[in-house]
């Protein structure tokens, strides 16, 4: 038996495909690590590559998989097995834009050996987890759900997860065009609860080490986005059993919030290519508040906002806000903080100072005012604090301070 498969389903990729063999294979080959290329293009340019690598490398394969079929159907087959002609204690299903550094991937395989049933890989550590075992499957459930929507983000010990599973009912229950897009989620939730006594372990992982590659484009299902969050997620929790319903809500908002689908930003992009617009505002307005924080009112006023005038309004929030504070400050000094100075300048409003966690790392002074550590005791009544950092970034700064209490102070940029 050897000890674990990376298993890659690409579909007309060949310039991903020919950066992944250039880059990676030999990389899994030092750690024994077996690649299993799935192909569904029709053109067979990638496979003719891959075929020419297979003779240099000997930990390297190569599957056709129809074309035709949806990429969730696809996924299961791989995970069962299909076209693998060797045993693995664990399967790593993935895509083919991630790569990965030696020295996280060398971390990933220790882990494996601690005989864990499944491992959620993360490169966005949102939630601030760090890396945490569990032993209770609605915690892990709470956690890791949203994150195990993406290929990539799972390891599977075949024993426990793939060998036993019934496939026929899971198929049959989530294979549907009501949860089809998250039927691998639905698979892995219904699995564990068939473990006796489960292993579960969500692995963060440093961002600039398991990362896209740059060759990969804007996922063509992004125009669908909508249709997928607010039916196909919410129709694929809702399936799952009872015993998941205490975290339900919670992780149905969890994709939109921690996948940053449904951020402020996101919302202005969709407007500009009118992917959101009042038809989509209408449809799911009664939803709005389990699936996002923004308040109906921006919601509202952004779908009715005419494309060329965009633009003006990603002011809208920031100048509310700033309607609320009589002192203002700019958390931050990177590229959405100067974003925010440029609203407030296009604007004519003046803030205090810019704030940031470490004064030794930034200049003294940024556009002409001060760049100042931030402390807690700064935050009082008629404070304001316009948070020019990125999601991530936001998260560790109210988990290091212990600002939960206090975020209506705090205005997220992201």
């Amino acid at each position: 038996m050897n000890k674990m498969a990376v298993c890659i389903l690409t579909y007309d990729r060949d310039d991903l495909i020919t950066e992944f063999l250039k880059t990676q294979v030999e990389l899994y080959e030092q750690f024994e690590v077996d690649v299993w290329i799935y192909d569904s293009n029709e053109n067979h340019v990638c496979g003719k590559s891959i075929k020419e690598y297979i003779k240099l490398y000997s930990n390297l394969y190569y599957v056709e998989v129809n074309s035709n079929l949806h990429s969730n159907k696809k996924a299961l087959q791989i995970i069962k097995g299909y076209g693998r002609t060797k045993k693995y204690d664990y399967i790593w299903f993935t895509q083919d834009a991630f790569r990965i550094e030696q020295d996280e991937l060398e971390s990933i395989i220790e882990i494996v050996q601690n005989d864990f049933d499944i491992i959620t890989i993360a490169n966005d550590d949102s939630k601030c987890l760090s890396s945490k075992e569990y032993y209770d499957v609605r915690e892990y459930f709470k956690d890791s759900a949203w994150k195990l929507t993406g290929y990539g983000n799972c390891i599977l010990k075949t024993s426990s997860m793939i060998d036993n599973a019934d496939w026929d009912k899971i198929e049959k229950k989530y294979l549907v065009d009501t949860c089809i897009n998250y039927a691998h989620v639905g698979y892995y939730f219904e699995q564990l609860l068939l473990i006796e006594q489960p292993k579960m372990f969500y692995k963060h992982v440093n961002y600039g080490k398991y990362y896209m590659s740059k060759l990969k484009k804007q996922p063509s299902w992004i125009k669908n986005v909508f249709h997928i969050i607010c039916e196909v997620w919410v129709g694929l929790i809702d399936k799952l059993p009872d015993y998941y319903d205490v975290y339900k809500k919670e992780v149905i908002k969890s994709l939109c919030i921690d996948a940053n689908f449904f951020s402020f930003r996101k919302f202005i992009y969709y407007r500009k290519l009118d992917i959101y617009n009042m038809d989509i505002y209408n449809k799911y307005k009664n939803i709005w508040p389990m699936l996002c924080d923004l308040d109906e009112d921006f919601l509202k006023k952004l779908a009715e906002t005419e494309l060329n005038e965009v633009e003006n309004f990603e002011n809208y929030r920031i100048l509310k806000f700033y309607e609320k504070y009589r002192n203002i400050y700019i958390y931050g000094s990177g590229i959405v903080a100067n974003e925010v100075v440029e609203i407030l300048k296009r604007n004519k409003k003046d803030w205090i100072s810019f704030l940031v966690s470490d004064v030794s790392l930034n200049k003294q002074n940024l556009h002409n005012h001060n760049i100042v550590k931030f402390e807690k005791k700064m935050i009082k009544k008629d404070v304001g604090i316009i948070m020019g950092v990125n999601y991530k970034n936001y998260n560790e700064i109210v988990k290091k301070y212990n600002l939960y209490t206090l975020e209506n102070h705090l205005l997220a940029m992201y």
